[in-house]
């Protein structure tokens, strides 16, 4: 047949659109294939100009033509390249020596334009005859097919095709198969799998493919039913009712599900599409009452599984790896480059997110707007919102991810305030990650230090956080309501660790759109409201409470956003002064945690808040980070002068200013000389640091506040550590012992690294005084709980192991100690971006291999790995040092047992260097001590055995 209509300009702009043209082509379509052969009988649309495009519109109404048969669309159009073709999957583009109006004409059988265009539709019969074939039933089948359809039982009603581009999904999928065709699908009863996600995550897709999958299990039929409304439901239920011709009845609905309850009609699959209002809509009466039957429920409430499906899943983003083939393929890019491949891997993750529907018109807008991919990058990041704002021309998706949620937002926002709200404040926290505990910690009192040295209690509120927003958190059941309303929509995700804690997620599109739909001042209130909620939860010192580290650890990301939205807001609006502080506070309390980079960065953001600012407890907080992050970078001499500026400086303002110092900034003042007796400690200048540590007291000595009696012990501990340092263990032993039994009555001071230094100073001066059995017995209970807290990876936790292990050799147990060694060696960072304390705990662990391997007598081993602590240590700068020269001795004598008796002698002469000026040092458990000893001994000794090293080592 042919089919034309009205093209005149006007006449098409104004009376007809392309979606009516293609309503009106599939009802005489339908009215010309009455009978089953015309039916199934494939269809070849030759279209010309236009045509291709009204037949892509239909391609999306062809539900009535899909009864077993293959539908074929050919729409070449030849004029310019880039408008000529229709960017479909599958389409080949056939140029042609023409005009527009003689695309279609031929002059005869050998014109050069015809050849092409008859062989495509040749292979185009051959094709689809070979698949009509495969698809046709046999003789007894046919019979069967027959009765099916009169009797009104066969039917296939999908309303829309599957997109070309679908990609992962496969254990979601195999899980349905499994579920409905496993061991738990043996049942009499009715199954049912709910299918659950953000808009846009491609449910809908999901569920088309598993029917296609699956399409020959079910003899009965399949049916795609839209359920956004009842209305909706019922009138695809009288499809189904005229398409299986069961009469003349008052209730269609009733009628259908009757037959579809029937257990000879139990092979079907419904699936109910876009069920997100499960408040409003009773879906499960739609349901039919059976003995069998599939049901599939796509929607966006994550409470369908185990209400109207008794099984489902929660739609995750796709994989880095399969959006990224989906956003190549859609964006028409043959043959990607590896730098192709590499930028789009940064759009579908950084920018999309791997949202299905984003990453498809993201695709669609490169292929449509010819541009490359770095181009889309670069759109994207200038002009966001029209870039998520596309919708391709010819898209099956009537909603652009600018728009896809709108209809959800504007019911948060009228059924629950209070959940619109607390969505405002998501989208201005880290989108990955929000931990109840955030929420918790920031709206309700936390501990900080008193001038007067004791703990107090700050409340939120008192922080400039909204009464309102504090009680609906604190509020358990409001903020459940409030959760549970943002849930039902898939606008955020919640899931709880194997600790028991929950936290939430928001996509980062999700937010980006939340935020587009805001006022400038409603941005910049809750912008604002974050800053205040993260400044309140952020712990602000060990002292303060159990746990400080790990919880920290946790809301890291959320300052980093902080961060991000107090430079904006500093362009926007002025922010109080007292906000100001408390984001300055909180800086320098992020400044313990992640790398080098990061501690510089919110160190200088603090300076820039503190250089108008009279509070002399933030400054001498800063100067004591700022002293923190010298020392580690090798920068002993700026450290001390950082410290004894404050020092003298507090010291003036006190005698010539008048200005009198509290018990707060008192300890304060403690603290910088114990940082400063570190820095001495360091330098190996043990008496000035013990004078230095000593010049400070409490206010009242009898009487310590607890903000001193803190630093007293942290000053105990520096003392404890000179002892051990000047070699006399039996003295340092008792200083750690009594810390170690105040850690029982102390609040917090368990779960400070005070604590944790203790352990690990006790266990190394158990492993010095040959008790290693002991040192294990103090190590492991606290090893045990930093593995279940996950901290036994954290340098804290590094060195504890090294401990460990430093006392199984010291025992003798070299197989065990080397499996302690090894693993910390996967945990080492690289060199250059590694600080003064890792790059000695790198050097124990190798120091720690090679003296297994040299008391083993396997000598290449032992000086491989002797060699390799010497180059970290000559990579640190520390070669005219005694652990540069406690490897050179270990060497010289492995080149003496080997006979290379010129290497051990230049080995000996530059270790003697050093030793013979300094004599052995015993900051390295172990290697000052017992080990230098023991290699001196086996160097004057000209017979020794393995008995006799073995001897000397016990």
């Amino acid at each position: 047949m042919t089919y034309g209509y009205n093209a005149k300009f006007r006449n098409f702009t104004g009376r007809q659109d392309m979606r009516s043209i293609a309503t009106k082509l599939l009802a005489e379509l339908v009215d010309l294939r009455r009978n089953r052969d015309e039916a199934r009988r494939p269809i070849v649309f030759v279209c010309h100009s236009l045509g291709g495009i009204i037949a892509k519109k239909e391609n999306g109404k062809r539900s009535q033509l899909l009864n077993g048969t293959k539908y074929l669309t050919n729409p070449d159009q030849v004029v310019e390249h880039q408008s000529a073709i229709l960017r479909l999957p599958g389409e080949i583009a056939i140029g042609q020596n023409c005009d527009h109006r003689d695309i279609a004409r031929f002059t005869s059988l050998h014109d050069r334009n015809f050849r092409p265009v008859v062989c495509r539709l040749e292979k185009f019969y051959r094709d689809i005859g070979s698949r009509h074939m495969a698809d046709a039933p046999d003789e007894m089948g046919a019979a069967t097919a027959d009765r099916r359809i009169s009797n009104g039982s066969a039917f296939f009603e999908i309303p829309y095709s599957p997109c070309s581009t679908f990609r992962g999904r496969e254990d979601l999928l195999r899980s349905m198969e499994t579920y409905f065709h496993g061991q738990s699908g043996k049942s009499d009863g009715r199954l049912s799998f709910a299918i659950c996600g953000l808009g846009g995550s491609g449910k809908t897709q999901t569920a088309l493919q598993y029917a296609l999958r699956n399409r020959n299990r079910y003899t009965t039929g399949i049916a795609i039913l839209n359920a956004t409304s009842e209305e909706t439901i019922i009138a695809d239920y009288c499809r189904i009712f005229e398409w299986l011709s069961l009469g003349s009845v008052s209730n269609k609905v009733t009628a259908t599900k009757e037959w579809l309850s029937r257990k000879e009609n139990s092979s079907w699959l419904l699936v109910f599409d876009n069920a997100d209002d499960l408040e409003s809509i009773c879906l499960s009466k739609y349901f039919p009452a059976c003995f069998g039957g599939h049901i599939v429920i796509t929607s966006r409430d994550g409470a369908a599984i185990g209400s109207v499906g008794k099984d489902g899943s929660v739609m995750d983003r796709l994989t880095a790896e399969d959006a990224v083939e989906v956003l190549v393929e859609k964006a028409g890019i043959r043959n990607a480059s590896q730098a192709e491949l590499e930028m789009a891997r940064v759009i579908v993750v950084e920018l999309l997110g791997c949202l299905p529907l984003a990453v498809d018109q993201g695709g669609a807008f490169i292929r449509e707007r010819q541009k490359s991919l770095a181009d889309y990058h670069r759109l994207f990041q200038l002009h966001q919102n029209q870039v998520l704002n596309f919708r391709p021309r010819l898209a099956e998706y009537d909603k652009t991810v600018l728009t896809a949620w709108e209809i959800n937002f504007s019911q948060v926002e009228r059924d629950s305030p209070r959940a619109s709200d607390l969505l405002r404040l998501f989208c201005s926290l880290d989108a990955s990650d929000i931990p109840e505990l955030l929420l918790a910690r920031g709206s309700s009192p936390q501990n900080r230090w008193g001038q007067n040295g004791e703990i107090f209690k700050f409340d939120a509120k008192e922080a400039g956080l909204d009464h309102e927003l504090v009680d609906l958190i604190t509020n358990e059941e409001t903020f459940d309501a409030a959760i549970d309303k943002l849930q039902s929509f898939s606008l955020i995700q919640g899931r709880i660790d194997d600790r028991g804690s929950r936290s939430f997620s928001v996509h980062p599109l999700v937010q980006h759109c939340a935020v587009s739909r805001m006022s400038p001042d409603s941005c910049s209130k809750w912008r604002l409201q974050a800053i205040l909620l993260v400044c309140q939860a952020f712990p602000h010192d060990q002292h303060l409470e159990s746990f400080c580290v790990d919880v920290g650890r946790s809301m890291i990301a959320h300052v980093h956003i902080v961060v991000k939205n107090y430079d904006l807001l500093l362009t926007q609006i002025n922010i109080a002064w007292s906000t100001q502080l408390l984001v300055a506070s909180m800086l320098l309390s992020a400044s313990r945690y992640s790398n080098r980079h990061w501690k510089e960065t919110t160190l200088d953001r603090t300076r820039a808040i503190l250089e108008r600012s009279p509070d002399r407890y933030l400054l001498s907080m800063e100067a004591d980070r700022q002293s923190v992050l010298l020392r580690n970078s090798s920068k002993l001499e700026e450290s001390s002068n950082v410290l004894r500026a404050f020092i003298d400086l507090t010291a003036h303002s006190e005698h010539d200013r008048g200005l009198t110092i509290d018990a707060r900034l008192s300890a304060q003042c403690g603290k910088l000389r114990n940082s400063l007796a570190e820095n001495l400690i360091q330098a190996n200048d043990l008496a000035h640091a013990e004078e230095e540590i000593r010049k400070w007291e409490p206010l009242s000595p009898s009487s310590p506040t607890y903000i001193e009696s803190a630093v007293l012990r942290s000053r105990n501990i520096v003392l404890g550590r000179i002892l051990r340092f000047r070699g006399r263990f039996d003295e340092a032993l008792p200083y750690f012992e009594t810390l170690l039994e105040e850690a029982d009555t102390a609040e917090y001071f368990e779960s400070t690294s005070g604590h944790q230094m203790v352990l690990t100073n006790t266990g190394d001066l158990h492993c010095e005084m040959n008790n290693g059995l002991k040192a294990e017995e103090i190590l492991t209970p606290m090893l045990k709980r930093m593995t279940y807290w996950s901290w036994a990876d954290t340098n804290r936790g590094q060195r504890l192991q090294l401990c460990l292990a430093e006392s199984l050799l010291r025992r003798g147990m070299h197989a065990k100690a080397a499996d302690i060694f090894e693993r910390l060696k996967l945990l080492c960072k690289p060199q250059g971006s590694a600080d003064v304390a890792t790059n000695i705990s790198i050097i124990r662990l190798w120091a720690g291999l090679a003296r297994i391997s040299h008391l083993e007598n396997d000598w290449n081993e032992a000086l491989r790995l002797w060699r390799e602590a010497l180059n970290v240590i000559e990579s640190c700068g520390w070669l005219d040092g005694f652990l540069a020269s406690i490897c050179r001795l270990s060497l010289a004598h492995i080149y003496k047992e080997v006979g290379d008796v010129q290497q051990s002698t230049l080995m000996l002469q530059l270790a003697k260097s050093f030793l013979d000026r300094n004599g052995p040092q015993y900051f390295w458990t172990g290697l000052g001590s017992y080990w230098y000893q023991y290699v001196k001994t086996m160097l004057d000794s000209r017979d020794a055995s393995a008995g006799q090293m073995v001897e000397i080592n016990e």
